[in-house]
């Protein structure tokens, strides 16, 4: 009795086995395998000394190449931000300069107002001329402390507030923008008083924080030290000019207060701007942390990976020299 044996073949497609485009030879000299473990560790170096560089530095850009077009938006927003923060003292040290200078007007409006008193007083037929003579003396010693003030001290000496020598009114300068273009000029009005005729030349100084005080030949008539009490009609006199200078004072005083109060709405504004414009440069330069650390941890478990498939594929081409034996 005869049985029927069927033999199956079956047909191995080579392109189903090995992918299209890849080494498959077994050789000693190229080994495939090892090449892109290569390049793959490599290429996770690279980009993992660029996370761990960010997260050193804490900057996203730390060059260049990093981001060509940010670096040069981040530059030009610093810039800006070093300029305006700059502009906040000169800002605060202009606000204390015009303070001072209103404490010293306040001081000679005090001072005025007694020798108007005194003057008031001398004009009443009731004193003797004794009694007019002691107030003389206190009138003349307060019209010596004014002249200091304005002067010699304060306001016009030599180490003034208001020292300068120029051709034009007094004009004070404040900067308070990180261009030559934001600025302000405030100019005050000459303080007359007739009672004393003493005038003094100004010249314009720079001064560390940039207010620029160019100034006039203002005339320091806020004291008499020759005017007479000593009868009825000298004191009427002297109070006219003594209501004048207070007037004038009062006057300067209410226009430092306006540019105070200006200023200090100057500062708050640059307070803001600073805040948006660091704000601004920090979208651009600051490194994100979460984003860093997760791509320094992913790039280092690549390097750890193809660092092993490197030592693996070096196996590859000692199996040729098993085919010798």
């Amino acid at each position: 009795m005869r049985q029927a044996v069927t033999v199956v073949c079956s047909t191995i497609n080579p392109s189903q086995d090995f992918p299209k485009g890849k080494n498959t030879l077994l050789s000693m000299h190229t080994n495939h395998a090892s090449l892109a473990a290569i390049n793959a560790a490599g290429r996770s170096q690279r980009l993992l000394s660029v996370s761990n560089e960010r997260l050193a530095t804490g900057y996203r850009i730390n060059s260049g190449q990093d981001d060509a077009a940010g670096l040069q938006i981040a530059t030009r927003l610093h810039a800006q931000n070093a300029g305006m923060k700059m502009a906040m003292r000169n800002t605060q040290n202009s606000i204390s300069k015009l303070q001072t200078m209103d404490s010293v007007l306040e001081g000679l409006n005090r001072s005025m107002f007694r020798m108007q008193e005194l003057a008031t007083q001398a004009a009443d037929a009731s004193y003797t001329d004794a009694d007019r003579e002691a107030m003389q003396v206190e009138y003349d010693e307060l019209g010596k402390q004014n002249e200091r003030l304005v002067k010699e001290d304060l306001l016009y000496g030599e180490n003034g507030l208001l020292t300068g020598k120029a051709a034009n009114d007094f004009i004070t300068r404040f900067q308070f923008g990180a261009t030559a273009e934001e600025s302000t000029q405030y100019q005050f009005e000459t303080l007359y008083n007739n009672a004393l005729d003493a005038t003094r030349n100004t010249s314009g100084v720079n001064v560390p924080y940039q207010v620029v005080l160019p100034g006039n030949i203002i005339e320091t008539r806020v004291t008499d030290t020759g005017a007479e009490l000593l009868s009825s009609g000298g004191a009427n006199a002297v109070m006219g000019r003594i209501n004048t200078a207070i007037n004038l004072v009062a006057q300067s005083r209410s226009e430092l207060g306006a540019l105070i109060n200006r200023l200090d709405h100057t500062f708050n504004n640059l307070q803001t701007a600073v805040e948006n414009g660091q704000a601004s440069e920090g979208r651009f330069m600051d490194a994100d942390f979460a984003d860093e650390t997760a791509n320094a941890t992913v790039q280092l478990m690549l390097l750890q990976s193809s660092t092993a498939m490197m030592r693996k594929s070096n196996v590859t081409p000692a199996l040729v020299i098993s085919l010798l034996q």
